[in-house]
């Protein structure tokens, strides 16, 4: 009866769980942090969607990278533009306009969640400009500039855009 027991719990753990570690993995997020001068680190989490010669980030719309929302993780709290944030998690989309790219930021933080502009906490506008050759993936880095800022980069296809986070 012991075994018998033990088989099932084996073969539900294996239905269960591992189906679950492989559609974590499949997600292929990537993350870059930055730490200020007292120790504390901020982190975005995104994932590293395809670059498809042509394609551009849609014109005065939020976007997601594969669909799927940056999420920004703060220990203290920080300034997005001249917006206050708080200690938490966020999301983070991304828009292009005319001459320059907005980073928007949400309260929602459900990553698969449609952009909602009811939970929008913060507006803040990237300085762009022309990389080289086109990157072949989405892709976003975290800097520490100064004492209390960490700059955020973020890469897709032929264009750059950063903005900064200042501590609080």
């Amino acid at each position: 009866m012991k075994l018998r027991l033990g088989l099932i719990f084996a073969l539900l753990i294996t239905f269960i769980w591992v189906p679950n570690v492989f559609s974590q993995e499949s997600k292929n997020t990537e993350t870059a942090a930055c730490t200020f001068d007292n120790g504390m680190e901020i982190s975005v989490r995104y994932n590293p969607a395809e670059y498809k010669k042509g394609y551009e980030i849609p014109k005065d719309k939020p976007w997601a990278p594969g669909d799927t929302a940056m999420l920004l993780f703060t220990p203290t709290e920080i300034m997005a533009g001249n917006k206050l944030l708080p200690t938490g998690a966020y999301s983070m989309y991304v828009s292009r306009g005319k001459n320059d790219w907005t980073l928007i930021i949400s309260k929602n933080i459900k990553e698969d969640a449609p952009f909602d502009p009811n939970q929008e906490v913060a507006r803040m506008t990237m300085g762009t400009g022309k990389i080289g050759a086109p990157r072949p993936q989405f892709s976003a880095h975290l800097g520490h500039i100064a004492p209390k800022t960490c700059s955020i980069q973020i890469s897709f296809g032929d264009t750059g855009a950063f903005a900064d986070f200042v501590e609080k």
